[in-house]
């Protein structure tokens, strides 16, 4: 918090030595040396910054699909699936207030990773199909906005941390081509290969999240910094319109939707910074994302009318973690 008028001419007069005693103390000092001006320095009550962000990221996405009863009926999986997402970010800080209010922008593409779809006997519980598939190029995009405060300031103020609340939602297709039957309790009475060349699973996923976070800042000297954040998912919206192309019986697709509140995760991400001057930064590190639906309601044969069923239950986790590149201008 900064003090304006007669009260911060007096406190200068008394603060300001000895900050440059300090700084003699320190100036050896190759990680907190005060060789270049701190990179949190405030010139102004209102500032903010904007960059762009790169992510290379991997994913996991399942769901299994069960009975009202709790029996499970079928697993499906994407795994291992790349994404390059391209970002633009910003942060608008009150540094009188001690408040600030940042979002994000993404949009990226899937590609490579593998398909997995394996159906189960209600009765006994036998593997009755067991079918993998290529995975093929599919989409992500993301957006999020959070407001937050700045609740402490440690080591002179070179290290700050905040609190922030916010919304998040994330957009995912999965899509994947081909069919091979692997071995199963049915002697593949119940697979058909299908050539690649054929389309033949498709999920769009989508998640609405309430976030609530904790943020890290540190000034570490030399133009140095390090960002950090992890957010709990507490509240969430799931909804996933899946289309088996292979699966006949069910109808046009899409053939399977699920969608329910419940849903819960965790997020993280830190970057490592550097400033080459009091306005400009590039960085890199590292983000990660997990996210469970809980149970959900789902519709089996959801483009039929009637659907064939409206009481089975979906429970989908998603996880996606990757490196980051980002250049950010300070203004």
């Amino acid at each position: 918090m900064r003090y304006f008028g007669v009260s911060a001419i007096l406190a200068s007069a008394f603060i300001f030595p000895a900050q440059i005693a300090d700084a003699a103390d320190l100036s050896a000092n190759p990680i907190f040396g005060n060789a270049r001006p701190p990179v949190f320095e405030e010139t102004a009550a209102l500032r903010g910054s904007i960059g762009l962000r790169t992510w290379l990221s991997r994913s996991n996405f399942d769901y299994k699909l069960s009975t009202p009863t709790g029996v499970k009926f079928g697993t499906f999986e994407y795994n291992d699936v790349d994404s390059a997402a391209g970002e633009a970010f910003f942060q608008i800080e009150d540094t009188y207030y001690g408040s600030f209010l940042k979002g994000t922008v993404g949009l990226g593409g899937l590609f490579n990773g593998s398909f997995r779809e394996r159906d189960f006997d209600l009765t006994f519980g036998d593997e009755i199909f067991d079918g993998s598939a290529d995975g093929q190029t599919g989409s992500l995009a993301y957006a999020s906005i959070d407001a937050g405060v700045n609740w402490g300031e440690f080591s002179g103020g070179r290290v700050k941390t905040t609190a922030f609340v916010g919304y998040q939602y994330i957009g995912e297709t999965y899509n994947a081509d081909g069919l091979r039957c692997n071995p199963d309790d049915a002697g593949g009475a119940f697979c058909l290969n299908v050539p690649g060349s054929v389309h033949t699973y498709q999920s769009q996923v989508e998640w609405h999240l309430f976030r609530v976070g904790l943020g890290l800042q540190a000034d570490l000297g030399n133009g140095f910094s390090f960002d950090g954040e992890v957010a709990a998912i507490p509240v969430g919206y799931y909804h996933n319109e899946d289309s088996q192309y292979v699966n006949y019986y069910l109808g046009p697709v899409p053939n399977v939707e699920s969608r329910g509140a419940g849903a819960y995760g965790v997020q993280a991400e830190a970057i490592l910074n550097y400033a080459f001057n009091e306005s400009f930064s590039v960085g890199a590190g590292a983000r990660y994302w997990w996210l469970n639906s809980r149970e959900v309601k789902t519709t089996v044969g959801a483009s039929l009318s009637p659907p064939l069923s409206e009481d089975f239950e979906a429970e989908a986790t998603s996880e996606r973690f990757g490196l980051l590149a980002q250049a950010k201008y300070r203004f």
